[in-house]
This record gives C-alpha cells, structure tokens and sequence, in this order.
C-alpha cells in the first residue's frame, strides 16, 4: 500500500497529513496541525523543533516526506528553450534562465521547471529557481531533529496536483452548436498569512502560477506600527476583534499570583493605548482587503491568454478572513469556491474538526499525492542537496564488512581446504603413471587407506583373474574417481567379475545370509511406524529363534498397552501382515491363531487398566540382508 506525508510548514502553523491507499483513491490516515515556536521569524531551530511535536504528537512516520518550499522564497521564470523531451531540457535549462535572473547567482540556486507548451522544436517552461542558502539552513535544521525529507516540492504545484485531484480543472459546460467549446480558465487561490499563491489553468494546462505578496499580515503589521505593540499580541487581538466584535486588550492576562493580588486592591484602569478597538481592527481589515482587490485585478490583467475567469477555487487559513471571498466574487465575477479537500477523501474526523482543517491542508495533501503519483513533481533536492537513503550513507561501511566477510570466507575455505587434504591422505588416493613411464602406465597407491586397496588389487589376484582390458579399465577409473569412491567402484568391478562366473560355470552359489540383527531392526521400524496409533505402550519380551529348521522360524512379541487393547492388537497384527508382503522383508506372515490377552497390569491406578498382547510372525526361510 503506497504512503506519503505532506509536510507544509507555514509561518504561524506546521499542517502535517499522512495519506495510505492509491493516488486515486487515497486515504487520510493521520493529520495535524499546530503552531510553532518561533512564529514569524527566521528561527529555523525552533521551526523544526516544533515541525517534530507536531509529526510526534500525531503518530506520523518521518518517512516518505515531501517538505513544501513557499513561491514567495523562489524565482519563477517563463522561458522556451529550443529542445523538447525533459530530459533534453534538464541539461540546458539552468545555463538557459542565466541572463533572466539578475537578483542570484544561478549557481547558487537549485533549479528546476515545469514544461508548459510544445510549439514545434521548442517548448515553452516554467523555470523555478530557489536559493541553496535558505533550503540548505531549512533542511540541515530538519535533519537535526531526525526529519529528513526525500523531496521538496513547491507549495504552489502542491496546490496544484490537489486541485487537478479533485477535478477542479474539468470543465462543466458542454460544446456549443458549432461543435466548439470555450476555453475553459481556472483560478486556484490560497490566501496565507504573508503572501498569497496563485495558479491559473485552461483546460488543463498550467498557464502561470505566481504569488502575490500581500496576506493577512498586513493587518497586524498596520496595527502593530500605529500602536507600538508586539506583533504576536496584536495578531491574537485583532483575530479575536473580528471574531467577537468588541475590542481587546494587548496586556497579557496576570498570572494566579498577580490576579489574587489585584484582587485585594483596586484594580487599575487600562490605558487606551493598551486596547485595540475593533473599528481599529475592522479599518485594517478594509484596507487589507482593498489592496488584495487591487492586486487580483491587476494579476488578471498580466495574464494575456485569459480574458474571463470561468472557476474560482479558494483555499488556505486567510480565506476564512470575512470579506475575502466577496473581494474574490466582485473580481472574477463568479461563485467562487472553496477547495474542498475531505469532501471527496476517505477520513475519520468528527464535522467539527473537519471544518477546521478542511481549508488548512490543501498543500500537505498535495505533497502526499505528490509521493503517490499523479502530475509530475517539482523536486529541489538536486546536486549537493540531493536526498541521499540511509542505504547510501552506510554503503562504505558495508563495503568494508563485505570485504571482511569474503577474507572470512577465504579462511574458512581455507580451513576446510586442509582438512579435506588430510582426510584424502588418511582415506589414500591412486594416481596413474604416464604411458612414457617404464612401469607403462601403472596405478600408484598413496596414503595410509590405500594399503587395503593395494591388497585388494595386487595381492589377492584381482589382477590377475581379470583380463587385461578389464584391469586397465578399472585402474583408469580409480585414477579418475573421487578418492572416497575407491572401494565402491572395486565393489562393482568384483560383482561383475562374480556374475560373469556364474555364467560361465552355472554354478550359483546361495550368498544369502541369515541375520537377527536385521530382524530385529525390521522390527524396530515397523514398530516406529505404529507409534501414533499405538500411543503409550511397552515392549516387555522379545523372543526371536532362528534355527536350521525354516519351517520354525519365528519372532514373538509381547506388548503392555492402555486403551483398547483389541483395537491396538489389530494394529501391530496388520502392520507386520502389511511389511511382509513386501519383497524385501524378512517376515514371512502372522502366526495364526495369536490373540490378545486379557490379562490386566497388576500395579495400575484404578482408571488406569491396561493388558499384555502378543504377537507371534514368521520369519522367512533365508533372507538376505543385503537386498536391502
């Protein structure tokens, strides 16, 4: 099951989501969203310190990451570039967009791009640039507290893969009588504290995408300026100004102490300055949204390819700010509407905690579907800042292992190697001698085991009763067979020798041979096979007579057994019934007449009884224990 974590740490709030499933259909496994130390600052220790609370807190796993990078912080570009096919593109695009940034060194920035359009042989490319000093100081700061993102993609094609995964950008109107349809332009919006990210797509195609400088912090730092008051303390009076209607103080709240003290006394009055009127917060408002009025209208206007915006979709925590949604109708003049993230995605948040998120987190989404699939990515962890898996990091000291692993390996071949040598030199070994030698071609016996061989071969006239064609034969073989087969080829050498004469002489000697060794181990294994349908039983007395006479042969067993002792009597009796019909067995059948005893065990506990049975099977008249 595929899994990403969209991470979009933003100046006030870390939005943390965490998708399983398919890109198509994905799952909200986990989300989160809280503030961080070091809001509105470039305290990037105490952001990450946070960005882990936030990933700990809700149980999120720090791998599979994708970091959001703001627009605001990068250099967008529209170039063409005379080659089509990406990888073609990539090669050239950095010495390509040179001459168009005059603000960075392009060698001091990560840069990647998006293609737009391909008109012919050249193709149109959206080129994002984003300084290495800023990303390097986030990531390094990430890494320090174990958060280590695989990649980092921009918030505004974030916004995008989110929109085009919930049909945003499908147009609803169908053809006209000519068979034509209109041009379909779609507006993407996200109004965020310090600025405000815009994408514009027709029929599916990015058309320009940019980000305005102006958020919803331009009220508090209006307010903060006239009222020489801390930023954070303004911002939490005017959101709750604007959500009550009355106005607030910018003194924090006395502690316990304080306040018992107060208490006891007369309370001081609040000097004016102190307070922020809500007419105040409200003015503030006004003019925040006016000046967002003006940029809209003026972006609409920079756009060339659309005339008319048909879709207007909103999104982020500064569009729940009461008017902008207004500003966003009187502008495009149209429904606009919100980006509703949950609406088409499985998840288990309550209405009321959906609500929350819902506007929050179209961003972090995006970042997880960007590691699910979907449109392609931007990726700005390339060259010195390339993503690099713990696999990677450790490949020189498992190298090193490795190296140690192969020398142990040779050792222990080593090792084994000699051993081998010594157990050929104990079991001997046969060499033969070269044809030019003056024994013509001879074996020489090495080793102490090859002394029995010698003999074999030599001294008791093997030799000499085998023809010489024969005899050269067996000696090639030993000289080319392992050393530990020796005795078995001269086995063979000799069985064949004995059977040519029998042949010749018709004589057949009975080389059959009586064993009650292997009847009892006959015995053992028959019984072996009985075990689970006998369960507990003893074998109290063996009694087993091979005398000259055939016809007496016999093997008696007696058994102590628990349980049905008629049913287990059955058992051994058709198990030796069953072995002796097979060729090799050396029992012939079961006695007739052999039943069970009913004699009961004399030292049982009551509920313990048992009986002795006994079983008498013939054995075969000469039986050879070698056929086996």
């Amino acid at each position: 099951m595929a899994k990403g974590v969209g991470l979009d740490v933003g100046e006030y709030e870390v939005k943390v989501v965490e998708l399983d499933g398919s890109y198509r259909k994905p799952r909200l496994a986990k989300v989160n969203i809280d503030g961080v130390e070091g809001a509105g600052g470039d305290d990037e220790a105490s952001r990450a310190s946070g960005t882990l609370h936030v990933l700990k807190d809700a149980g999120i796993a720090r791998e599979n990451v994708c970091l959001a990078f703001p627009c605001r912080e990068a250099v967008l570009r529209t170039i063409t570039v005379p080659f089509v096919g990406e990888e073609n593109i990539r090669k050239v695009v950095k010495f390509e967009v040179e001459g168009s940034i005059h603000s960075h060194n392009v060698d001091d920035m990560v840069v990647d791009f998006l293609p737009l359009e391909e008109q012919g042989n050249q193709t149109k490319v959206l080129v994002v640039a984003v300084p290495k000093t800023i990303l390097r100081t986030r990531l390094k700061a990430l890494e320090g507290v174990g958060i280590e993102p695989e990649v980092v993609d921009l918030d505004v094609t974030a916004l995008y893969r989110t929109a085009d995964w919930l049909g945003c950008f499908t147009p609803p109107q169908a053809a006209d009588e000519t068979g034509e349809r209109a041009p379909y332009a779609t507006l993407v919006i996200d109004v965020g504290a310090r600025s405000s990210a815009m994408l514009v797509v027709v029929d599916g195609k990015l058309i320009d995408m940019r980000t305005l400088r102006t958020g919803t912090d331009a009220i508090v730092d209006e307010l903060a300026a006239g009222l020489q008051a801390p930023r954070a303390a303004v911002r939490e009076a005017v959101i709750a100004a604007l959500q009550t209607g009355r106005d607030q103080s910018l003194v924090p709240p006395p502690e316990e102490g304080e306040a018992a003290a107060a208490d006891e006394g007369e309370r001081a009055p609040v000097a004016v300055s102190e307070l922020l009127p809500h007419a105040s917060a409200v003015g503030a408002r006004d003019r925040f949204l006016e000046r967002l009025r003006r940029e809209l209208t003026r972006f609409l206007a920079s756009v060339a390819q659309v005339r008319k915006i048909d879709a207007v979709w909103y999104t982020g925590g500064g569009s729940q700010l009461p008017g902008v949604v207004d500003v966003l109708r009187d502008v495009f003049e149209v429904e606009p509407q919100l980006l509703d993230v949950l609406g088409r995605m499985q998840h288990g948040l309550d209405e009321k905690e959906a609500a929350d998120v819902n506007p929050r987190i179209a961003t972090a989404v995006g970042l997880a579907l960007g590691m699910m699939g979907g449109p392609s990515r931007l990726d700005f962890r390339r060259e010195d800042l390339v993503f690099a898996r713990r696999f990677d990091r450790i490949k020189f000291p498992l190298a090193v292992t490795c190296m140690l692993g192969v020398f142990l390996l040779f050792f222990l071949g080593l090792q084994s190697y000699t051993r081998y040598r010594t157990l050929k030199f104990q079991y001997g070994w046969v060499s033969m001698s070269s044809p030019d030698d003056r024994r013509g071609g001879r074996l020489t016996f090495h080793g102490y085991g090859e002394s029995f061989l010698r003999k074999v071969m030599t001294a008791y006239g093997l030799e000499s009763r085998l023809d010489r064609k024969a005899y050269d034969a067996l000696s090639k073989q030993l000289a080319e067979a392992e050393e530990f087969t020796h005795l078995v080829k001269v086995r063979d050498a000799l069985e064949k020798y004995k059977r040519a004469e029998q042949e010749n002489t018709g004589y057949y000697e009975d080389l059959s041979l009586d064993s009650g060794f292997a009847v009892l181990v006959r015995m053992a294994e028959v019984l072996q096979k009985l075990e689970p349908q006998l369960e507990r039983y003893l074998l109290t007395d063996v009694r087993l007579e091979l005398p000259p006479r055939a016809e007496t042969r016999f093997l008696q067993m007696t058994f102590a057994v628990r349980g049905d002792f008629r049913a287990k009597h059955a058992a051994i009796k058709a198990a030796f019934d069953e072995d002796a019909r097979r060729p090799e067995s050396p029992f012939a059948r079961v006695a007739d007449g052999t039943a069970a005893d009913t004699k009961l065990f004399v030292d049982t506990e009551p509920g313990d009884e048992g009986s002795y049975v006994t079983v008498k099977v013939m054995v075969k008249p000469r039986y050879d224990v070698f056929q086996r």
